[in-house]
């Protein structure tokens, strides 16, 4: 019996060797905290790993929550400001990124090193104190291509030494380090001369979006994440269709349009600020592959397809495609139409909205902590908490948010082109046979008259 295009798409999750089979790192009821530097602030890789989890695990009610020590990021301020921002809210799971906001663009300094190494052994032990499980972030390698002032100082020294010191904080402390620092470095080694894939902003020290995906990748390993890959798949003849998870018709209304209709399907891991990076050279992109191949799609001149969104106004946030890449397959995960449907960006509002407010809760509780008047701090103290139950609130109704969609997918040959095969270039005519021609004979006087010889 034939099943959908050929095929019968079984399994879902599909996982690649290179990456640790094991359960998953959090579980029900688990409260996250990503506490440190600027690297926690957007572009955050413990967004894009909260992100991840909300996509892969719809299911698993978990709590997280992106805080900055403070304005310059320090591992002191973390250390003066640990009970509001992480025992306040009883994580179980603490990951610390700090550096290289420590240093500062200075030179190497043994003992600022170690005032570094020292302070973030409490902070270890802080956490390991109230219960969780830790995990600690070396700082990003300096890119300092653009900054000959900073080659100059030896600050390429300066950040080493301190990954160097959050590796030995990890072994002394017996919990897990993610290597940014040196993953970071072999990322950009890889890929020397594009601008699309740097790691550092500007200044050579801040990270980038791409920066951020190599520490969520490193992330995503060490918790043991499963990989996912989803599958539509449909026929050009639109007679079958499936996917992975959820349902899947098609129908053709015209010769060149294929309307597929999919319902309850996942929603794709979408990280706004990947913008154009490919699958290829985004790290973490194996842990969550959304794929659309078509089969029997007919070669077409030109601009190929497109695919969009069909809509109740028409069909929305339509892109190009190569008939190729239908039949092979492509990645979805990072364009449109399904990463524009209104249910990606109600989930991705959903957890703007709940870290804007925890936010704001920290904004709200520096400024009581510098009230004077002791008359006021009753109504100061009464605020702090109806903002920490309206962030709560935010974050409890991240639950509720539809892991899944229902989506109708239109695929049509692109304006100019015709969905058709190429013809095929006629045969070249064969030769004519060959013949034979009477060789034509001088008299017999001639003394130069020779005979031709046949024709081949």
């Amino acid at each position: 019996m034939r099943t959908a295009c050929g095929l019968l798409l079984a399994a879902v999750v599909i996982i690649p060797a290179s990456v640790a089979q094991g359960t998953f790192a959090l579980t029900d009821g688990d409260r996250v905290i990503f506490y440190g530097g600027r690297s926690v602030e957007p572009p955050s890789f413990g967004s894009q790993a909260e992100l991840f989890v909300r996509v892969r695990y719809p299911n698993l009610r978990t709590w997280f929550l992106h805080q900055q020590s403070g304005p310059a990021g320090t591992v002191s301020e973390g250390l003066a400001g640990f009970d509001e921002r992480v025992a306040a809210f009883s994580p179980t799971v603490v990951v610390l990124a700090f550096g290289p906001q420590d240093p500062g663009a200075q030179p190497p300094d043994p003992v600022q090193t170690e005032l570094f190494k020292a302070e973030l052994d409490q902070l270890v032990r802080k956490s390991k104190g109230l219960g969780a499980r830790v995990w600690v972030l070396t700082p990003l390698s300096p890119d300092l291509s653009m900054r000959p002032d900073l080659r100059d100082i030896g600050f390429e020294k300066t950040v080493s030494d301190y990954a160097e010191a959050v590796r030995k904080v990890a072994e002394q402390c017996e919990v897990p380090v993610l290597d940014w620092y040196t993953l970071s470095g072999e990322y950009r080694a890889a890929h020397p001369t594009s601008a699309l894939l740097r790691l550092n902003a500007t200044n050579g020290i801040e990270p980038t979006p791409v920066a951020a995906a190599v520490a969520t990748n490193a992330l995503l390993e060490a918790w043991q994440a499963e990989p996912q890959q989803f599958l539509i798949r449909a026929d050009w003849d639109g007679d079958l269709a499936d996917v992975t998870v959820g349902t899947a018709t098609a129908g053709k209304p015209d010769e060149n349009t294929l309307v597929i209709s999919l319902k309850g399907i996942p929603l794709p891991w979408y990280v706004t600020d990947r913008r154009n990076t490919l699958a290829m050279y985004w790290p973490p992109a194996r842990f969550y592959k959304y794929e659309l191949q078509i089969e029997n799609v007919p070669d077409v001149r030109g601009v190929g397809f497109t695919i969009g969104e069909k809509t109740s106004t028409g069909v929305q946030g339509i892109k190009p495609f190569l008939s190729m890449m239908l039949r092979d397959g492509c990645d979805m995960s990072a364009i449109g139409p399904l990463t524009t449907a209104a249910a990606v960006g109600t989930l991705q509002a959903a957890l703007d909205r709940k870290d804007r407010w925890y936010r704001e809760l920290d904004r709200f509780r520096e400024k009581a902590g510098e009230v004077t008047e002791p008359e006021l701090k009753p109504a100061y103290e009464t605020q702090i908490l109806a903002f920490r139950q309206y962030a709560d609130g935010t974050a409890a109704i991240v639950h509720r948010v539809p892991r899944t969609m229902d989506i109708d997918i239109v695929v049509q040959a692109a304006q100019g082109a015709e969905a058709r095969p190429v013809p095929t270039p006629p045969e070249p005519p064969a030769p004519p046979a060959p013949t034979t021609l009477p060789a034509e004979k001088k008299p017999d006087s001639d003394p130069t008259a020779i005979e031709a010889p046949d024709a081949p």
